[in-house]
């Protein structure tokens, strides 16, 4: 229940700063990128129309991108314009966020992406801070299945018999 707490507490965040799921399809048609597809850099590092992740160099207008998010949301026209009125600029290489402390850096980068373990959150962890959370995450499950091992007693079958630190030296 906490872990669903904190994801509410973040979504609230996100929301609160004007982010709206029209917007993000907007930004998706606008730049003319795959949601889901395996991409050549991150969708904040976005450049422009040139950039390698777009699935078209042709730039569309204003009316073909909100009808197509009128098409696929199925709502009206107004409320896909009205995009433009609250949603904040979506991230790019041109509308950077400021810059924070290097060591911050190397654990955080603010934009908008997709970890794998939280979905649809403002935050997302550098690969530093994602290789120091999987070491944990195995530590902490590997940890739990020997509590488990020890509980149930038998372990189930074989158990092999380890030595000690002092012991190997």
């Amino acid at each position: 229940m906490r872990k669903v707490e904190v994801m509410v507490n973040l979504i609230e965040a996100v929301k609160a700063q004007g982010v709206t799921g029209v917007g993000l399809c907007w930004t998706f048609f606008s730049r003319r990128i795959q949601p889901l597809k395996t991409r050549v850099h991150h969708m904040w590092e976005y450049s422009d129309y040139s950039d390698p992740m777009r699935e078209s160099r042709e730039e569309l207008a204003h009316s073909e991108i909100a009808a197509r998010v009128v098409a696929v949301l199925e709502m009206n026209v107004a409320t896909a314009m009205s995009v433009f009125d609250s949603h904040p600029l979506p991230r790019s290489l041109s509308n950077e966020l400021p810059n924070v402390s290097p060591p911050s850096r190397l654990c955080f980068c603010y934009a908008y992406c997709q970890p794998p373990f939280l979905s649809n959150l403002y935050v997302c962890f550098s690969p530093w801070a994602q290789f120091a959370l999987t070491l944990l995450y195995l530590r902490t499950r590997r940890e739990r299945k020997r509590q488990r091992m020890r509980l149930s007693g038998s372990g189930g079958g074989k158990r092999r018999r380890t030595r000690s630190r002092r012991q190997r030296h």
